[in-house]
């Protein structure tokens, strides 16, 4: 997969305020859709059907890592 698809063009000579990419959220009545691009997945060691560990901090920002019990 592409991992362009999901960003959001820069325009030439411009940076980005953010440090990490941009990418669309959907939030339904339940739960909310995130997509991640594939290669920043890989990179971080989530497979396919990996269960991860998500929080959400009072900041607006949000958590995520492999989940392993200790």
């Amino acid at each position: 997969m592409n991992p362009d698809k999901f960003m959001r063009p820069m325009p030439p000579n411009e940076q980005s305020p953010f440090l990490g990419r941009v990418v669309d959220l959907k939030k339904g009545e339940n739960q909310v859709t995130v997509s991640i691009p594939n290669d920043m997945l890989e990179f971080c060691g989530i497979k396919e059907d990996t269960k991860v560990e998500v929080w959400g901090l009072p900041d607006g920002t949000l958590n995520m890592r492999i989940a392993t019990a200790c």
